[in-house]
């Protein structure tokens, strides 16, 4: 469907950003474009580089046993078997009923997990894999 927003072939869900350089010298650009898919229970991003490099990937969801981590962890699985499979995170934040956990270090990964009711575990609903730099 050329033209619309996130579909194969069309236009980026959202229109290529740019965003100052970390280094708070000479006004570099890094300039990126996300696109947005949504298949099978799940919402997955892509972002590319200038070079139309993935740099990054995110699934967000709450069923799709396609979507996996290297080490098999998944929609659904609770904060406790996180721990177990990837051990203490890099950096953590929570906010609300939701806890997002950095393993940048190691394996380029992020996780978001979400309390989703009274009562309930926080389970992981978000898996974003990031590229290593070259």
């Amino acid at each position: 469907m050329p033209g619309v927003p996130g579909a194969p072939g069309g236009a980026p869900a959202a229109a290529p950003g740019a965003a100052p350089a970390p280094s708070g010298g000479a006004a570099a650009v890094v300039n990126y474009a996300r696109w947005i898919y949504k298949r099978g229970g799940a919402k997955y991003a892509f972002v590319l580089d200038k070079n139309n490099h993935v740099i990054q990937i995110e699934a967000i969801g709450l069923e799709n046993r396609k979507v996996k981590t290297k080490k098999g962890l998944t929609f659904g699985f609770p904060f406790d078997k996180v721990i177990r499979t990837y051990g203490m995170p890099d950096s953590y934040e929570i906010g609300g009923n939701s806890i997002t956990m950095r393993y940048l270090l190691k394996y380029k990964l992020v996780l978001r997990l979400n309390r989703l009711g009274p009562d309930k575990p926080h389970v992981v609903t978000g898996i974003l894999v990031a590229a290593a730099k070259s």
